[in-house]
């Protein structure tokens, strides 16, 4: 089974077939759209934020810093 797969299957079983895949990838669309409107409107942002690259950017800035930092 693909992930395409899962996700049709998903799709039946909400309450609103016109989800997005990023919603019911991240499982945002168990949250009540009237409470969480601006969290399901970042799906799409939020299905490709890549934690590990952005928390190796950071790392890189803050070793920068310490080693240009003086003694």
């Amino acid at each position: 089974m693909t992930i395409s797969d899962d996700l049709n299957e998903l799709q039946e079983l909400v309450d609103n077939p016109d989800e997005t895949d990023d919603l019911l990838r991240l499982g945002l669309h168990r949250l009540p759209i009237g409470e969480f409107p601006l969290l399901r409107g970042l799906a799409t942002a939020l299905a490709s934020y890549d934690g590990a690259a952005e928390l190796e950017r950071g790392l890189d800035i803050l070793l920068a810093g310490l080693s240009t930092a003086p003694a």
